[in-house]
């Protein structure tokens, strides 16, 4: 083959797969699992749900504090599975007295639609309007955002939600994350779901705690330190040295996390 049609070859595959990451970049991007069971299957049966029938009867979980001095976590979750994995991290801040609202999200478990970035920030309004219907205060709100869901969680407080935050393995956009992974494309231009972070968290005046593990390689470690540096103050960084992307609860996560929640009172 000559020199010009080894190229003409080449440029017809980069063209090809240019084109498959485009049209299929969402399912790239989010990974939904359907088979949501009963709050009681993932060790939560004081879990109750809470049902938006404007968000065709989009379902979140919500376990009430038991202790009602204290605030309730919103958990914003990541882009693979449902709620139900989360709820061992749940479980953590119940037995503190702490209240937990898993955020679900449209196309996940049980719930009607495809997940966006539109739609997944809608998703976020609706739990948050939910636990306001049940009585919780906006002042007594901690937003939670985990992996991809720090970008919703980011956004909320950029609304006006919640009294502090925070950023388990973050990102300062999804532009970012997603060059890291695809650098001969040209993602800054085709990626549909963005979710600027970095552009928002300054204008952001709530307590914020950043959690990173040195050996992420879904988010590098680099991506949140972005984030860090262009968030106001008042703000704490924690980097776990011997933790990865989804492991960091098994190196010491949730103790921080409570610290910092204690230190909010």
């Amino acid at each position: 083959m000559s020199v010009s049609g080894v190229l003409v070859a080449v440029s017809v595959f980069y063209f090809s797969l240019l084109a498959a990451l485009f049209i299929g970049q969402r399912s790239f991007l989010y990974h939904p699992d359907t088979n949501l069971e009963a709050p009681a299957r993932y060790g939560v049966p004081q879990f109750q749900t809470l049902t938006d029938v404007s968000r065709e009867n989009l379902v979140h979980w919500y376990g009430a504090p038991s202790n009602k001095d204290f605030p309730v976590i919103v958990l914003f979750h990541g882009n693979a599975g449902h709620v139900g994995y989360r709820a061992y991290k749940a479980k953590i801040f119940m037995e503190q007295g702490y209240g937990v609202l898993l955020a679900g999200y449209s196309g996940f478990g049980t719930n009607a639609g495809s997940p966006s970035e539109q739609s997944l920030y809608a998703d976020g309004r609706s739990a948050l309007n939910k636990l306001k219907a049940v009585g919780i205060d906006q002042k007594t709100v901690i937003l939670y955002g985990e992996s991809l869901g720090t970008g919703v969680a980011v956004q909320m407080a950029l609304e006006g939600y919640g009294s502090a935050l925070i950023l388990e393995a973050s990102y300062s956009s999804m532009v970012d994350v997603a060059f890291h992974h695809y650098p001969i494309f040209p993602v800054s231009l085709l990626l549909k779901d963005q979710f600027k972070s970095a552009d928002k968290i300054g204008h952001i005046a709530l307590p914020k705690l950043f959690i990173h593990g040195s050996q992420d390689t879904v988010i590098p470690v680099k991506y949140g330190e972005r984030l860090y540096k262009n968030a106001a103050e008042p703000k704490q960084w924690h980097q776990i040295e011997t933790a990865g992307h989804n492991d960091l609860y098994e190196h010491g996560a949730a103790g921080e996390i409570l610290k910092f929640l204690k230190g909010l009172n």
